[in-house]
């Protein structure tokens, strides 16, 4: 209801057409906006039982929405939801990982292989043909891309020309690596290079990135207390998640691993009763942690014991979680943000079965019809992170074929352009669009039906 565009309303006949004159008291029309650009708004029409039921509903919509004004709550939105590209593209459909190159490529990680959107210039390349592509990490610095792919979930390195059509001088599989189920990069103080952490099961492999040959050294393999459900790197320690608790892990031997849910604390026996997934975890700076588990969020300092009393319950089953500053809960029914500092829950998106594609959330995925890639727009982030282009849900582009096998433009087909055209040369409301109107223009004479052709002859050249 903070949407700027939200209102509330009843209706006349010629509003609802299709209506009969009995239903037209007990309809009401709720608008509000829309995802794409440019930005435009959407309007809901809702039946009810009968007219007093609709001046309630009405009255209830209007009331809350005076409300947020005579309060002036503060607008705490955080994620701002864009279509990321055209609907109509049908890879879309099929993607199963997603990661932003620059602000003008989007990789995608689909059921036939990698691809890149350059999402302004309606080019699509195919960049690997590896089948199932379930995560996408990428090492700009070392120039790698690095995936989880294949039937038996490897991790292969490409080298960062693939994203761009050419061939690929190599593509490295990680044979040790089989039956993966999760894959991060950090960087430690002792190292520049890019570090990768591979998850098999309850192992975890370490390796370096390296810009040349051979492109990759396994420094160290760890041990976690359980199966990794999710992992990322805190400063010098791989911090890891497994069914009900997280462990900050020692990747180079040195200091001791730390659990972050301390058996001695009572407090937190409960989790240890019971089967919690771990979603993900939050390093704040005064050494305090937040851990996300499937149930409820709670907060611990560095030794492992709760740091408050307050637990954060999520208003919905979590499917997926990911981190930032703040949190962000998907479930069934949308998405929940909360300020990890305050504990807030500052926004909610009622986007229902949408998931995300990437372990920041940036770029997610709408199960609607037709499967919609968005983007999760940081509202504080400084620059444009991806240049979103203008969308259409009537787009007419098809996946049309160049000189090079690898790339693909996306756009509408010459014979449907020449057909569209004709269409709207049909139509005198569109071809008035299409015609602009004069420039520089300047009255010079007026002529009526009796002036002849001399009078035209006459008149002063422009020079």
């Amino acid at each position: 209801m903070s949407d700027p565009n939200f209102s509330v309303s009843s209706v006349l006949a010629p509003d609802v057409i299709h209506a009969t004159r009995k239903d037209i008291p007990c309809i009401f029309r709720v608008t509000a906006s829309l995802l794409g650009l440019p930005s435009k708004s959407c309007s809901l029409l809702i039946l009810t039982e009968n007219e007093n039921e609709k001046r309630k509903w009405v009255g209830i919509l209007e009331g809350l929405q005076s409300i947020l004004h005579k309060n002036r709550l503060k607008n705490q939105v955080v994620h701002i939801p864009q279509e990321a590209y055209d609907s109509t593209l049908p890879l879309i459909k099929a993607s199963l990982a997603a990661a932003i190159v620059d602000r003008d490529r989007i990789a995608i990680g689909s059921e036939e292989g990698l691809y890149v959107i350059e999402v302004t210039r309606d080019v699509i390349v195919r960049a690997a043909d590896c089948k199932k592509v379930y995560q996408i990490e990428l090492a700009p610095k070392e120039k790698i891309i690095i995936l989880i792919c294949g039937r038996n979930h490897h991790v292969h390195l490409f080298p960062w020309a693939t994203l761009d059509g050419s061939e690929g001088s190599f593509d490295i599989k990680l044979a040790e690596t089989k039956g993966c189920q999760l894959i991060t990069t950090g960087t430690l103080k002792k190292s520049s290079a890019t570090c990768l952490f591979v998850a098999v099961k309850r192992q975890v492999f370490c390796y370096e990135i390296h810009r040349t040959k051979p492109f990759h050294k396994k420094f160290s393999e760890i041990q976690a207390p359980g199966t990794v459900q999710w992992m990322t790197v805190f400063k010098d320690k791989l911090c890891v998640g497994y069914q009900s608790g997280f462990s900050l892990l020692t990747i180079q031997g040195d200091g001791q691993s730390i659990n972050l849910v301390n058996p001695n604390d009572p407090s937190l026996m409960f989790l240890s009763q019971q089967s919690f997934d771990a979603l993900c975890a939050v390093e704040l700076s005064n050494e305090e942690y937040l851990l996300c588990f499937s149930h409820m969020g709670v907060y611990v300092d560095s030794q492992g014991r709760r740091s408050r009393m307050q637990e954060l319950m999520w208003p919905a089953t979590p499917v997926a979680c990911c981190n930032s500053s703040y949190v962000t809960v998907y479930s069934e029914y949308g998405v929940d943000v909360f300020d990890v500092n305050t504990m807030e829950w500052v926004q909610t998106i009622g986007l229902r079965r949408i998931r995300p594609l990437n372990m920041d959330g940036t770029l997610n995925l709408l199960n609607c019809e037709p499967p919609r890639l968005i983007y999760f727009k940081n509202k504080f982030a400084v620059g444009a992170v991806l240049s979103v282009p203008e969308t259409s849900d009537n787009s007419k582009k098809q996946m049309l074929r160049t000189r090079s096998k690898r790339r693909f433009v996306f756009k509408v087909p010459e014979e449907e352009r020449i057909q569209q055209r004709r269409e709207m040369l049909r139509d005198p409301e569109l071809r008035s669009k299409m015609i602009s109107n004069p420039t520089n223009f300047n009255h010079v004479a007026h002529m009526g039906p009796g002036d002849g052709m001399q009078v035209l002859m006459d008149l002063p050249l422009v020079k």
